[in-house]
C-alpha cells in the first residue's frame, strides 16, 4: 500500500477516542515525520519560520508520545527515552532520564529498549557502568527471544565478568522476570 500520513493520522486518533494508547504512539511518529519533512537540510541556510513551524512540531510529537506513555505504550516510552538522550526542541540532552525510560520501557517487554539498556549498561554509555545489571538484561533478552545472537552477546559479556557479579545478575534477571508482564497483556 502507498504511505499515507493523513489516513495514518486518522486512524491513529480512532484509536485515542478508543483508549488506544498506541494510537498517540502514531500520533507521534505522523507527527515527527512531517516534522522532520520540514527541517532544514545539513549546510542549507535556515529559514527561520521553516524552523519554527519544525520546533513545534517535533514538540508536539514528543507531546503525543508523553501521552502514550503515560497511557501505557512501550515503543512511547522508548522513543521518549530517545528524544532525550538526542536532545529535541523541548527536551534538553538528559541522560538519566533516558536511561529511566528505557528502563521503563524494558520492564514492559519492549526488546529493543531491552537490548539498549543492556549495551547501555555493559559499556557505560550515558550511564555508569554496571555489568551485573547489563548482564541481568541480557539474561532477559535471551530468555525471551531464544536468539543465538543475543545468547553470544551474553556468552562475551559473561566471559569478561567475576563470578561475584554473574551472580547478581542472575538474581537480578529472575526478578525481573517474574516482575515483567506477558506478552499477551500488551495485546
Amino acid at each position: 500500500i502507498v504511505k499515507d500520513l493523513a489516513k495514518a493520522r486518522d486512524w491513529a486518533n480512532k484509536a485515542v477516542k478508543k483508549s488506544q494508547p498506541m494510537g498517540f504512539r502514531v500520533l507521534g511518529d505522523v507527527t515527527k515525520e512531517e516534522a522532520l519533512a520540514m527541517r532544514a537540510k545539513d549546510g542549507a541556510p535556515t529559514d527561520k519560520k521553516k524552523q519554527a513551524a519544525y520546533e513545534k512540531a517535533i514538540k508536539e510529537a514528543f507531546a503525543y508520545y508523553q501521552r502514550g506513555a503515560d497511557a501505557g505504550d512501550r515503543v512511547s516510552l522508548r522513543l521518549l527515552a530517545e528524544g532525550h538522550d538526542e536532545g529535541v526542541p523541548g527536551m534538553p540532552r538528559n541522560y538519566e532520564l533516558g536511561t529511566e525510560l528505557l528502563r521503563r520501557a524494558a520492564m514492559r517487554r519492549d526488546l529493543t529498549a531491552i537490548s539498549a539498556l543492556a549495551e547501555r549498561l555493559e559499556k557505560g554509555e550515558k550511564t555508569p557502568r554496571d555489568l551485573a545489571q547489563a548482564y541481568a538484561w541480557r539474561l532477559v533478552l535471551t530468555q525471551l527471544t531464544g536468539q543465538a545472537a543475543d545468547t553470544t552477546a551474553l556468552d562475551q559479556l559473561e566471559s569478561n565478568m567475576r563470578l561475584p557479579e554473574i551472580k547478581s545478575g542472575q538474581d537480578a534477571a529472575a526478578k525481573i522476570l517474574k516482575e515483567l508482564p506477558s506478552e499477551a497483556s500488551d495485546a
